[in-house]
């Protein structure tokens, strides 16, 4: 959840203060993987197979980087259940609930920048166009406003 993160905005908050920086140039940002669709039961329909393809490449990756470097491999694999994926990091749903989820997020961590990654699991470029449009003319407006 966005709450996990917290400690560490206020370890960088701390240690940007502690080192006389100008709190007006400090910036806090996240990265989400993100997916819009006009309706949000439709969204996440779409997208949870393409999400579990691409986490599932992101875990076969991790497991062979551990063992080219000779170390174990981690324990937990990053695809689980679905719906509980969506209740962290993950965003996906329709404009306006994307809005909502970057709006807690934005409020949690004191966040002034947020990275969509949209292009996950092979979704078609007319699929991803619409995402990014949708971003671009309505949740980026919205977002910015809180």
């Amino acid at each position: 959840t966005w709450e996990m993160f917290r400690p560490i905005v206020e370890s960088y908050v701390e240690q940007w203060d502690a080192a006389g920086r100008d709190p007006t140039d400090r910036r806090i940002g996240c990265c989400s993987h993100v997916w819009i669709g006009p309706d949000g039961a439709e969204a996440r329909d779409r997208w949870e197979k393409r999400y579990v393809r691409y986490l599932t490449a992101v875990d076969r990756w991790v497991r062979e980087s551990h063992e080219r470097a000779g170390l174990d491999a981690p324990g937990r694999s990053m695809v689980g259940d679905y719906d509980a994926m969506l209740s962290s990091v993950a965003i996906c749903g329709s404009p306006e609930e994307v809005i909502d989820r970057m709006g807690v997020a934005a409020e949690t961590l004191s966040l002034d920048t947020q990275l969509a990654l949209v292009d996950l699991g092979g979704a078609p470029l007319d699929e991803i166009t619409d995402t990014i449009e949708m971003l671009g003319e309505t949740v980026i407006p919205s977002v910015a406003s809180l």
